[in-house]
């Protein structure tokens, strides 16, 4: 997005804006004509395009995008913006087909102000009361847009961790309680507000607009006191995923990670190694050994799960190639947002729900042959014989699509002076080769060099190549 100001919407109030995924910024806000609006602003800030109107009694409050595209829009009653005693709700926007969903809906509540959605899809909201001197309160609630029928819960400990900007106030759930930090960020206490206490805290104000920290005794927490302001202006997840590493009943160990976005309700995760499983999708194959991750929990948990999957060392032919699978119940499924370190031999994918999960990598179609082998000698005759060593060039190639596991050569001299065991060869390879051979050998010395090529199937190709040391040039 360019910097610099943005257009101007003479009369109009904004609430609140959200940026779109192609760079676009939603706005929302009350137009000059009292209507509440959602308009769209492009990214290059030239053009802005009306998004969607509410019913008259409506004004956009709170945006956020779902996970799935669509917006959420926050609305409370125009007629009570300020007194916090009229009704709010949520409702989900397709931009691309105007169709709305209304999420939830209450009356005599407290006034929406922000919308956040966690990883897992929980939709977060922050409320607040404006008559802070009849006792000031905010709460921090959830949807759950999966749920049937979709009700409010006021966040409960463990389920996550909320900021409210700007720090008027935060919730972190804990294994046992939450922990709530006031600030002041308008100067109320300690300066200009005359060293007031937040109502019903019995804690000092914080010095210089700072935190302080109250503990609650544990279970939800709604309409916490916060002091001389209106609330949470504004809230953002920040996340609670939780991480399960369970051990295979099978084998002790522990080779797979479950990372919950969120978890509504603890209970355990058991895993079970098997060499035995659905069969591979075409054009696939297991590692070796072949094994299959059963993994079921008890945890009731929200939003996706990211599970990782560490391989042994050496178990598959090329694993820059793996991918993750699940089991769907008929067939295999890709896991997305797919990621491998090789160097860690771990692999890690993205899913909606546990099954028998699975690694493949491209299947190797079966290999019966040797290598192709060519390699030459630059000559094949020695002359004269005088006794020097004479250098002697092999080149060529050895190729198999699985792979070449080993080239070697050997020398085997007539005389037996020179004979090696085998030899690794990298070609070109320059071998020196006496030119000497006995008076009365009357075909000459012979040199025979095989060299052997051997694929990762264990077939292996052979070549035998001859030099001649010469008895006389009749030969």
């Amino acid at each position: 997005m360019p910097d610099g100001p943005g257009p101007a919407y003479p009369g109009a109030t904004l609430y609140d804006l959200a940026v779109d995924r192609d760079g676009s910024v939603l706005l929302a806000m009350r137009t000059a004509l009292g209507q509440g609006c959602v308009s769209r602003l492009s990214a290059d800030m030239a053009t802005t395009t009306n998004v969607h109107c509410l019913p008259p009694g409506q004004m956009p409050w709170a945006l956020a995008l779902n996970q799935d595209g669509r917006i959420l829009i926050g609305w409370n009653s125009a007629i009570d913006e300020m007194s916090a005693n009229g009704s709010n709700g949520v409702i989900l926007l397709n931009p691309e087909t105007g169709v709305t969903e209304s999420l939830n809906e209450v009356t005599g509540s407290a006034l929406l102000s922000d919308i956040a959605v966690a990883p897992g899809g929980l939709i977060y909201l922050a409320e607040y009361r404006a008559d802070e001197w009849s006792g000031t309160g905010a709460s921090i609630s959830w949807l759950d847009p999966a749920a049937t029928p979709i009700t409010r819960t006021v966040l409960l400990p463990g389920q996550g961790t909320i900021l409210v900007r700007p720090a008027q106030m935060a919730i972190v759930g804990t294994s046992t309680a939450h922990t709530i930090y006031v600030a002041d960020p308008w100067g109320m206490c300690g300066g200009g507000g005359g060293g007031m206490e937040p109502p019903g805290l019995g804690q000092p104000c914080p010095a210089n607009g700072g935190l302080v920290t109250v503990a609650s005794s544990g279970g939800a927490v709604s309409r916490v006191p916060i002091g001389w302001d209106f609330g949470p202006y504004g809230i953002g997840f920040v996340g609670s995923a939780v991480t399960a590493s369970p051990v295979d009943a099978t084998t002790g160990t522990a080779p797979v990670t479950l990372t919950f976005d969120g978890v509504s309700s603890t209970g355990s995760t058991s895993l079970v190694t098997s060499t035995v499983g659905p069969t591979p999708p075409s054009g696939f194959q297991l590692g070796d050994p072949a094994t299959y991750y059963e993994i079921t929990t008890e945890v009731g948990f929200t939003g996706g799960i990211t599970v990782c999957v560490n391989y042994p060392d050496g178990s598959y032919v090329d694993e820059t190639q793996l991918k993750l699978n699940h089991w769907n119940g008929s067939a295999w499924e890709e896991l997305p947002n797919q990621t491998l370190d090789t160097a860690a031999n771990v692999v890690c994918g993205r899913t909606m729900s546990l099954s028998p999960f699975a690694i493949f990598e491209p299947a190797v179609p079966d290999d019966t042959e040797g290598p192709a082998l060519s390699v030459t000698v630059s000559q094949a005759t020695l002359w004269p014989p005088n006794g020097k060593f004479v250098p002697i060039t092999l080149s060529g190639s050895a190729f198999d699509p699985s792979g070449i596991a080993s080239l070697t050569y050997r020398l085997a001299d007539e005389y037996g002076t020179f004979s090696t065991q085998p030899q690794t060869l990298t070609l070109p390879k320059t071998l020196f080769l006496e030119a000497l051979r006995a008076g009365n050998d009357m075909d000459g010395r012979l040199y025979t060099i095989t060299v052997t090529a051997t694929d990762t199937f264990g077939n292996v190709s052979q070549q035998a190549l001859q030099v001649r040391v010469l008895h006389d040039q009749r030969q």
